[in-house]
């Protein structure tokens, strides 16, 4: 009999727990390393989100003041060559239908502090496409197709394969 072989843990979510298409939300990626933004970029399409891309604190600004409506999430770098991501998010969960948050850096930061004041979420990179499923069902408190509640939003554990 052949050995079994191991499956990425989000092919066996996504018929499940994160079906294709099943969410219809909008995620804003903010990231200025092109290597990390497309692979982030990829396993959220992948997942069936919408995706709005921004390089920088600047073309994100751009972006959301035009779709701030379809912006349900944001996963930003801490760190932006043209600003800090933890102000540019701030600045974007001000008022009505604040979009959620999940930061990105490989810097040490106050995630006590970060969660105090701020509806953000903290990803250590590099972070795995696994840690971020994990944190996407956090955040969004997806009931899973066995009909059980995910939890709801809570800080994130570091992660470990995408580097930036």
């Amino acid at each position: 009999m052949p050995s079994p072989v191991a499956t990425p843990s989000h092919e066996l979510l996504l018929p499940g727990v994160l079906g294709r298409h099943e969410f219809g939300k909008t995620i804003l990626v903010v990231e200025d390393d092109p290597f990390v933004r497309s692979a982030a970029c990829e396993l959220l399409r992948e997942l069936g989100f919408e995706i709005l891309e921004a390089q920088n604190s600047a073309a994100a600004r751009h972006i959301f003041f035009f779709d701030h409506a379809r912006v349900d999430l944001v996963v930003c770098d801490a760190v932006l060559p043209d600003g800090c991501g933890i102000e540019l998010c701030r600045h974007l969960q001000r008022g009505n239908n604040a979009p959620r948050v999940i930061l990105t850096s490989g810097y040490p930061l106050d995630t006590k502090a970060l969660s105090r004041n701020s509806e953000a979420h903290f990803l250590k990179k590099p972070y795995s496409g696994d840690s971020l499923i994990k944190t996407l069902h956090k955040i969004l408190g997806t009931e899973c197709a066995s009909g059980e509640v995910l939890p709801p939003r809570s800080m994130a554990d570091g992660l470990q394969n995408v580097t930036g």
